[in-house]
């Protein structure tokens, strides 16, 4: 993701924590690294601030998985291995939640929600990465958005 520094939006300031990027999140399955932030491990070791980033963080990532799962049971498309470069490929996806916007905007969601059947077929879950592994640009960023969540939330 370091080569493609260029393409994130610019640093922002954040309230009384100052200036900060943008990241991704990840779940644990994921490497801690630059513009990737996990949760705190072991559901934060009680650690008051740790428990409320990681809830914070999972609420997050709960309403964008449940957006493109919406995407995936709307359009078949998603449902299957994209053969198509990856230009193309963003492109496809983009194009698909534009139409969803507009599909959504003139009827109810969740009554499409609804209409589509489940996908069926199964996916690979990811393992656990080691605990305490990533490169310490990320832990800082992750700790700096902890503090905002309690100079916010108390």
């Amino acid at each position: 993701m370091e080569q493609n520094e260029h393409l994130f939006p610019e640093t922002r300031e954040l309230g009384a924590i100052g200036l900060v990027q943008y990241y991704f999140l990840g779940d644990s399955g994921f490497e801690q690294q630059f513009r990737m932030i996990r949760p705190y491990p072991n559901q934060g070791d009680g650690n008051e601030s740790r428990i409320m980033f990681n809830r914070k963080h999972s609420g997050a990532r709960r309403m964008i998985e449940s957006t493109f799962g919406i995407l995936f049971r709307r359009f078949a498309a998603l449902q299957k291995p994209i053969e198509l470069n990856p230009i193309k490929t963003s492109r496809l996806v983009i194009s698909l939640m534009i139409l969803h916007n507009l599909v959504s905007r003139r009827t109810d969601a969740l009554q499409d929600v609804e209409r589509y059947p489940a996908y069926d077929g199964s996916l690979t879950a990811l393992q656990d990465l080691a605990l305490g592994t990533g490169p310490s640009s990320a832990k800082v960023a992750r700790d700096r958005m902890a503090l905002h969540y309690d100079l916010l939330y108390g």
